[in-house]
């Protein structure tokens, strides 16, 4: 029900799109080295994550499966 994300480097900003491109939940994390983002209020399916720096840089993308 919580996705941890530790290494965010220069990523300032995470965001969370379901597979039809609808963003569904975004978080600043600012200066922060790891954050947690709460995912259970999320319907089982793939989602994608991507990392943007304070400038709007993509910096990452992944996927991950909500069970």
């Amino acid at each position: 029900d919580e996705l941890r994300i530790d290494g965010l480097g220069e990523v300032s900003r995470l965001v969370i799109h379901n597979m039809y491109g609808q963003r569904v939940a975004s978080v600043w994390t600012g200066t922060a080295t790891s954050t947690a983002i709460e995912v259970s209020n999320l319907t089982q399916g793939t989602y994608v994550l991507t990392g943007y720096s304070a400038k709007g840089e993509l910096l990452a993308l992944s996927r991950f499966v909500k069970l």
